[in-house]
């Protein structure tokens, strides 16, 4: 009796196993290959392929997060025994047009869902014809492609959120210390996200603009907006309160902005408090260095907290950014 249990046992875990290997790959081989064609479409990646990989786009991963959620989902309500083999190339290319219109109309996320439902259907038709695995990693890239020439490559690279974009953050002390200083905080955050003469693409040429609050006990949440015209009322209302205590959060708020930061973006930091985390040194360091993000911080006087700026200091040469003290009043450099 015992005998039989375990071999009940071990049947289940081994088809569960299966199950889940099979949805594994489906995923693998999409997450693959569009992998690849980032590598090659990002223009981040240009001139970088002989030092290896070049990191991208964090929204990038998110895409690829709603393809594995509508795999799964399709896994988890689909059963592969119903689906029809011989119509499926038809269903194939209904799912295809409707991905084709919804990438056309801007309807991404929801282009992307369809996308990873039909990944599933071609996986399982793939399945049932004993396709050997390479066969069906050509023809993963074989219906992406197809995707790419119906829609184009700046479409394409949209829809799957490639092509090359920098956020503006901006990780923000927000503590009642900061009254005196918060809207000359202000001046400099709108100037450092309106085009100039000298930066013509400042503004304009950034995906998106982060907000990344932080305080004592708290941090977060980061607010991230695609219009600057909505970034720059979102930063007219920030409100500054609480305190009490000289050191703050600071790193935690960086690490909270940085998770959300695009590649090769500038990340600027406003406080005039001391770090009380200094244990997430190293992973301020490894987020930033990762995303090849220079940290740039502007640390205001305080005449109630004297303050030991060593650690932004260090932070900013291990990152390539700058370390500047301002001047009370006109928060000059």
């Amino acid at each position: 009796m015992k005998l039989c249990c375990a071999v009940l046992v071990l049947c289940w875990v081994g088809c569960c196993y299966a199950g889940r290997r099979k949805d594994d790959n489906t995923f693998g081989s999409t997450r693959f290959k569009l992998h690849e064609f980032a590598q090659i479409s990002s223009p981040q990646a240009i001139g970088r392929q002989a030092n290896g990989p070049v990191p991208l786009r964090t929204s990038f991963y998110k895409a690829l997060g709603d393809i594995e959620k509508s795999i799964k989902l399709a896994q988890a309500t689909v059963n592969p025994k119903k689906i029809n083999t011989a119509s499926a190339r038809r269903t194939l290319l209904q799912l295809r047009n409707a991905i084709v219109s919804a990438a056309k109309n801007g309807n991404y996320r929801t282009g992307r869902e369809i996308f990873g439902y039909a990944r599933f259907i071609e996986d399982q038709t793939s399945s049932s014809l004993s396709r050997s695995r390479t066969r069906q990693r050509r023809s993963s890239e074989d219906f992406i492609n197809s995707i790419k020439e119906k829609i184009g490559d700046q479409t394409f690279n949209q829809f799957f959120n490639i092509e090359s974009g920098t956020s503006l953050t901006f990780v923000l002390d927000t503590t009642g210390s900061m009254t005196e200083d918060i809207h000359q905080v202000q001046n400099i955050v709108r100037e450092l996200a309106t085009p100039s003469d000298n930066y013509e693409d400042v503004g304009s040429g950034f995906y998106n603009f982060l907000i990344a609050p932080f305080k004592d006990p708290d941090y977060g949440p980061v607010e991230s907006y695609f219009d600057k015209a909505e970034f720059l009322s979102a930063l007219e209302g920030i409100a500054v309160n609480g305190g009490g205590d000289c050191d703050e959060l600071v790193l935690k708020g960086m690490i909270e902005g940085l998770e959300l930061t695009e590649a090769y973006s500038p990340v600027f930091v406003f406080t005039d408090a001391g770090t009380k985390d200094k244990y997430e040194y190293d992973n301020v360091v490894s987020l930033s260095q990762s995303l090849y993000s220079p940290l740039y911080f502007f640390i205001t006087p305080s005449e109630e907290c004297p303050k030991n700026i060593s650690t932004y200091e260090d932070l900013a040469k291990e990152t390539s950014g700058r370390c500047y003290r301002l001047q009370r009043r006109r928060l000059e450099i």
